[in-house]
């Protein structure tokens, strides 16, 4: 028998008894034109070496900018899950165009409740307690970086 079980909503329960589920443009505020699935995308989500995304966030690799995603949780979901690829454009010189790349999870007030400082060309995975927030505000640097797979849990 397989760890995980689908469930009739599109989840699945883990070991630990939490149900997730995808987190798709329905939960957001601001990430309808950020969210791509490989099928009909694949160059937004394979950017990583090695590793393709089925779904995520991602900025137009054209558009040089980082990721900002507001998650609308109302204190439904306990957990948030992804993992995060975080890359930038180089220029002719092969250094990064941008600042030191940076992960940051905020609350609706604008307080931090989680910071990665993170090195371009790197894979994060990250998992979240977020049942005390309303809205997640989720902020990547980095105009190459996806985040890959996100899931919310209760």
């Amino acid at each position: 028998m397989e760890d995980d079980c689908f469930c009739e909503a599109g989840g699945s329960v883990s070991k630990d008894g939490i149900s997730w589920i995808r987190l798709t443009p329905e939960y957001t505020r601001s990430g309808d034109n950020l969210y791509q699935v490989a099928s009909r995308m694949p160059e937004y989500l394979n950017r990583a070496p090695g590793r393709t995304f089925e779904y995520g966030y991602s900025a137009d690799p054209d558009y040089y900018a980082g990721i900002t995603v507001s998650v609308k949780n109302d204190y439904e979901f306990e957990k948030f899950k992804a993992t995060f690829w975080v890359d930038s454009q180089l220029n002719e010189y092969g250094e990064y165009q941008e600042s030191e790349p940076v992960i940051e999870f905020k609350n609706e007030n604008g307080n931090l409740l989680k910071q990665i400082n993170a090195e371009f060309g790197k894979l994060y995975d990250v998992e979240l307690d977020i049942k005390d927030v309303e809205t997640l505000e989720i902020w990547v640097r980095g105009s190459l970086s996806i985040i890959g797979e996100p899931q919310l849990g209760k």
